[in-house]
């Protein structure tokens, strides 16, 4: 608390944050901003383009990335593939952790028609999102989440859990995405059916999305600093 007392502004990367560092420390009111995470999104679709040719009549992808730690729950997601149990939808997890044991056996515990694979960690996972059906992020918690307004950006439809704080804020409270509580596998499997079997709805998220990942860019991030540092420094100009 000492050391933001001495800060003539603070940057919370979502609304949620800003409002959180108030919370604990209410002297902060009237200097804590919202500048959310700049995404590179002209690289985010170079790396998607580079994504293979569609499989046919392969089953209707899901695709989630992150570390394989508890704040991602991935348990939820397997939980939910087993409440599927369709053959025409699969998971694939990208990622490595701590948890790939336990996320592996929790897989062979629960058998079901809809596949959950957990593919490891590889360099360039855009190619693997473009091409997807779907994006999941079923995190506990996330400040922003960065790889949200990277799905948008390459037109795939996303569900991610409402937790604290960003992807409601990204998904403006389910507009450009389909929101679920946290942990709650049978809205998430709903969710992920809803998607499946809708193409209406697919569609227009599809649509919406890079539009709306394009409020996230680096180059807004860029313009936010700048806007947010100017008057700072001419406070210290004689």
């Amino acid at each position: 608390s000492q050391t933001y007392r001495r800060h003539d502004a603070v940057v919370g990367v979502s609304r949620g944050v800003k409002e959180d560092l108030v919370s604990m420390f209410p002297p902060l009111r009237g200097k804590v901003h919202t500048i959310y995470n700049g995404v590179p999104l002209d690289n985010v679709r170079k790396q998607g383009a580079q994504r293979p040719d569609g499989e046919g009549d392969s089953p209707y992808q899901v695709v989630a990335v992150g570390r394989l730690e508890a704040v991602k729950d991935y348990a939820t997601l397997i939980d939910a593939a087993a409440l599927l149990d369709d053959p025409g939808i699969a998971f694939t997890i990208l990622g490595e952790g701590s948890e790939h044991a336990a996320l592996q056996k929790r897989i062979d515990d629960r058998p079901s028609r809809t596949s959950v694979t957990l593919a490891g960690h590889i360099d360039n996972p855009f190619p693997v999102i473009a091409g997807a059906g779907a994006f999941a992020l079923t995190s506990i918690r996330e400040s922003f989440g960065n790889v949200l307004v990277e799905a948008l950006c390459l037109g795939v439809p996303v569900i991610s859990t409402d937790c604290p704080h960003g992807p409601a804020e990204i998904l403006d409270a389910g507009r450009y995405g389909l929101l679920v509580p946290v942990g709650d596998a049978a809205a998430l499997a709903d969710a992920v059916r809803r998607l499946a079997y809708d193409g209406s709805i697919r569609e227009q998220l599809a649509a919406q999305g890079p539009e709306r990942a394009d409020a996230f860019s680096l180059e807004r991030h860029c313009r936010n600093v700048i806007a947010l540092f100017q008057p700072l420094m001419q406070r210290g100009t004689p």
